[in-house]
């Protein structure tokens, strides 16, 4: 900040013309940055927003607190009052609700009304990132390509996803979100190391045998998806109540 009020204030006692334009791009600088800000701020009180509904649909199904309950499904229907992708699921919620007390019954419909369809969507974006990673690795030449793919894919698929739940985050929102996910697949990685990895891992040695290259792709398509399932569990605004969610 010093250097450029330093460099303008120079322009204008030496070159007037050119200060003044000077002073006019660090204007234009100061607005963008203020509104950098100001969307990246809102970016993430989206975010915010989604935990803590989340946290209030749990709390009002384990309670079974209806009033919280309708009061967070008004929230969920407000964030999703403008995608046109979620029109059909909003009118079905609206017509099953009516004469519905019980807070259980109503978080119930709504998941199955409201989230399912978007979590089959989720799903899709995640098993096609999944294959695009695993077929990319299996025939590309180089490392370095496999990187960049299997990175790119992880950036792209949790913008996706976010996007998809009502998150749309910006720069911030996604180191936010991406942080989020880390934590996630930190507490679900010792469960899967147990359970389905095993099998996971034992597949990827019979496919080694076959092709090296196979096996990288199959690992790589394994943890593209992992990223993606870590994805929708931070960024859906609702818990998986009446199911499991995707594995």
């Amino acid at each position: 900040t010093l250097w450029a009020e330093n460099f303008v204030r120079t322009l204008l006692e030496r070159q007037p013309a050119l200060g003044w334009v000077a002073l006019g791009l660090l204007v234009l600088a100061a607005l963008g940055l203020l509104g950098f800000i100001a969307k990246e701020t809102r970016a993430i009180m989206r975010l915010e927003k989604l935990d803590d509904l989340r946290d209030s649909f749990q709390k009002a199904y384990d309670e079974e607190d209806a009033p919280a309950a309708r009061k967070a499904l008004d929230q969920v229907t407000a964030i999703y009052r403008g995608p046109p992708h979620t029109a059909h699921g909003r009118a079905t919620f609206e017509q099953q609700r009516v004469g519905v007390l019980d807070a259980q019954d109503l978080i119930v419909i709504a998941e199955e009304s409201l989230m399912a369809p978007l979590d089959r969507e989720a799903v899709r974006l995640v098993s096609t990132s999944a294959r695009r990673v695993s077929l990319v690795t299996a025939l590309s030449p180089r490392a370095l390509v496999d990187i960049a793919m299997v990175a790119f894919q992880c950036i792209t698929l949790t913008r996706q996803v976010a996007q998809l739940y009502g998150a749309r985050p910006g720069f911030l929102g996604a180191l936010k979100l991406g942080r989020h996910m880390m934590a996630h697949l930190a507490i679900t990685g010792g469960i899967a190391a147990t359970e389905g990895l095993v099998s996971q891992v034992l597949g990827h040695s019979l496919a080694a045998r076959l092709s090296t290259r196979l096996g990288e792709g199959v690992i790589n398509g394994l943890l593209t998806a992992r990223v993606g399932i870590a994805a929708i569990a931070v960024t859906r605004p609702m818990p998986h109540i009446a199911g499991n969610g995707p594995t």
